[in-house]
């Protein structure tokens, strides 16, 4: 306010400065008339009256003899008067001038912006519309409305999609209960009525596309409530868990998988510890022994839970059983093709591999700088009816000569008996002079898992 009362008083002098520059005599009212309409216009009735009053003062004491002083004669007092009251009436006019363009101007501006939110609305309603049929569309649940009596009335495009609908009128109103199979029927019908009493339900069931293919699905049915909060139309929700559901049967298959590798697992350590503490001469030598055959084990054991397949591959098994002497690695010369083992079958030769290397260091070629091993496998094709076999050969060269041991140890047991019970089939120890020859030869048929059966 101080601010609009100051600009009217500028504005007023300045009028008076420029009336005093000119060379005009006589009485100045109508020169003042013009800056008290124009700050009456701008700044509004106070300013416009206060102008007024100024413009009045001045022209009395300007320019009305005698000159600076109020002391003028009655006449012009009273023309004086009737300037100051035709001025305040132009001000008063002029300010509700200005009131009438600013409302005319904020009517335009709301029905401008009535308008705009007019064109906002129908926008963002179409934009809603397109963005709702673009979720519909590209959604790949299957969403259906259905009337009180269970009978389709809509079916979202991802939906038709799912069930391979290629035209939704030949199944438009048709019973939705009967799409279901076995006891989700029920359900279905189950569901439908938890919906017509006003409250969700859920359920999972099988259901067969329009070309025959079953899927599996996890349904939420919900009422859809008119304006008292009664249901009028039912909503289904139902989402393709197919591949959950086949995730969950393999995850069953691979846990009775874990169930037997462990059993196999558990029934070995056993067999391991007794063998082990039977034939160790003091309880050092038999923790030594222990702790090495478990960790073997237990390597082998950790390929296997790797492996999302049964069983594992003959060249991982033994890269793990000679692991320990990779330092070494240049002395072994391993060639065979490429196989499956069992679990079994993996876990056994994991345990025979490590006792003949760990033979091999201590005594054998492997304690001999230039010594080195040879260690190969192949199938030999079936001869004389005989059956397809797989021969694995250990041959030792370079080394010291070689003794038989004065007493047969776990090692010699666990690759002269045990192993070649789970191969189902015979080995050979023989210890040459020139270096120890290991041979084990089975059926093909005992390398697959349920095969080899411990002897």
């Amino acid at each position: 306010m101080p601010r609009r009362y100051g600009l009217a008083a500028l504005m007023v002098l300045a009028a008076g400065g420029i009336r005093l520059a000119l060379p005009v005599i006589g009485p100045p009212y109508l020169f003042f008339i013009p800056p008290v309409m124009a700050v009456a216009f701008l700044l509004g009735n106070g300013p416009g009256l206060f102008a007024t009053a100024l413009a009045t003062l001045l022209a009395v004491g300007l320019f009305i003899p005698p000159y600076y002083t109020l002391q003028i004669p009655f006449e012009q007092w009273t023309a004086t008067a009737l300037f100051a009251l035709v001025a305040a009436a132009l001000a008063l006019v002029c300010s509700a001038f200005r009131r009438t363009l600013d409302a005319r101007d904020a009517d335009l501006a709301q029905l401008r912006q009535a308008l705009a939110d007019a064109a906002d609305g129908r926008a963002a309603a179409d934009a809603s519309n397109a963005f709702l049929s673009g979720v519909l569309a590209s959604s790949a649940d299957c969403i259906t409305v259905l009337d009180l009596d269970a009978r389709l009335t809509f079916m979202s495009e991802g939906g038709r999609r799912s069930m391979e609908v290629a035209n939704f009128a030949t199944i438009h109103h048709a019973p939705w209960p009967e799409l279901w199979q076995g006891e989700a029927r029920a359900e279905a019908e189950a569901a439908v009525a938890e919906a017509r009493a006003g409250r969700a339900a859920r359920f999972q069931g099988l259901a067969h596309t329009m070309r025959g293919r079953p899927l599996w699905w996890d349904v939420a049915v919900t009422p859809m409530l008119d304006g008292d909060g009664q249901p009028e139309r039912l909503l289904c929700v139902a989402r393709d868990i197919t591949a959950q559901r086949r995730l969950e049967e393999q995850q069953q298959l691979l846990n009775q998988e874990l169930k037997h590798r462990l059993k196999n697992t558990l029934a070995m350590v056993q067999a391991v510890m007794n063998q082990t503490l039977r034939q160790s001469r003091s309880l050092p030598e038999a923790q030594e022994a222990l702790e090495a055959r478990l960790v073997a084990l237990s390597g082998a054991h950790g390929g296997l839970l790797d492996m999302q397949s049964q069983g594992a591959e003959i060249h991982e098994v033994v890269r793990a059983a000679l692991l320990p002497h990779e330092s070494r690695a240049s002395a072994f010369r391993v060639e065979g093709p490429s196989l499956r083992l069992s679990s079994r079958c993996a876990l056994a030769l994991t345990l025979a591999l490590h006792e003949l290397a760990t033979n091999a260091a201590k005594y054998g070629a492997l304690s001999a700088e230039n010594g080195w091993v040879s260690l190969s496998w192949r199938i030999l094709p079936p001869f004389d009816g005989a059956e397809t076999t797989f021969q694995l050969r250990w041959q030792e060269s370079g080394g010291p000569p070689v003794q038989p041991p004065a007493r047969a140890g776990f090692g010699s047991f666990m690759i002269r008996r045990t192993l070649p019970g789970y191969f189902e089939g015979s080995a050979n120890l023989d210890f040459r002079p020139e270096g120890l020859l290991y041979q084990l030869e089975g059926p093909v048929a005992s390398l697959h898992e349920g095969q080899g059966q411990q002897g």
